[in-house]
């Protein structure tokens, strides 16, 4: 066993008569064993804990089962979904918040590990993971993540209630509503990243009912805004 060799042998007459008990057959045979069974043992990349084992001791294990998870306390990874067009202003290496609910207290950073840009066709969301490591989190809770992307020039944030026509907004010139096209760089639930504006443009942040371009309007203030 191990790194044998077989003698040599030097008399054919020898030979032949090893050849004819198998000897050299069953030597290969042992040793193309012992290199199948080197591809059966499994070792980690990290030290970690086994929380879950899914077979036994002896348990014959078909292709593709399932033996167990095997996690490193302290670093974990989180999938995040985001929409399909979003993923390609995301990077490996961007920062992220991560957080839960107000008993857990605090935000986390994190940076993003991988990206996987398949979109899901049932979901049509793309998957990112964020990696962070943290001695509070455990296996299984459930997170927020909020990921620092590209940065965006000369853009503001506006409410998704503010636009209409999917890509528009209405200004105020001299009393006078005016549509304005913008472009949006991001949108999530309540809002969206835009351009297209510039400074001293008057927004509505709130269209009235009804509202059409030309409509003439007042604009009022609240004291609290600016």
């Amino acid at each position: 066993s191990g790194s044998s060799e077989l003698p040599d042998v030097k008399s054919e007459k020898l030979k032949l008569f090893l050849t004819g008990k198998s000897v050299y057959s069953d030597y290969y045979n042992i040793k193309n064993a012992e290199i199948n069974l080197s591809k059966f043992t499994i070792r980690a990349p990290y030290d970690g804990v086994l929380i879950e084992a899914n077979v036994d001791p002896g348990t014959v294990v078909r292709q593709g089962q399932k033996l167990g998870v095997f996690i490193k306390p302290d670093y974990y990874e989180l999938e995040v979904a985001i929409n399909a067009n979003q993923a390609d202003k995301i990077k490996q290496g961007q920062v992220a918040d991560i957080s839960a609910d107000k008993s857990f207290g605090r935000v986390i950073t994190g940076k993003v590990a991988r990206i996987n840009r398949t979109v899901n066709t049932e979901s049509q969301l793309s998957s990112v993971f964020v990696k962070v490591k943290s001695n509070e989190l455990k296996n299984g809770m459930f997170m927020h993540a909020k990921i620092h992307a590209s940065d965006v020039d000369n853009a503001m944030e506006v409410s998704r209630s503010t636009l209409f026509d999917l890509d528009k907004v209405y200004l105020v010139e001299n009393d006078i509503l005016v549509p304005k096209t913008v472009t949006i760089k991001h949108q999530s639930k309540n809002s969206a990243i835009v351009t297209g504006l510039k400074n001293g443009d008057t927004m509505l942040s709130k269209i009235p009912p009804g509202a059409f371009a030309g409509m003439k309007v007042s604009v009022y203030q609240n004291s609290n805004s600016q």
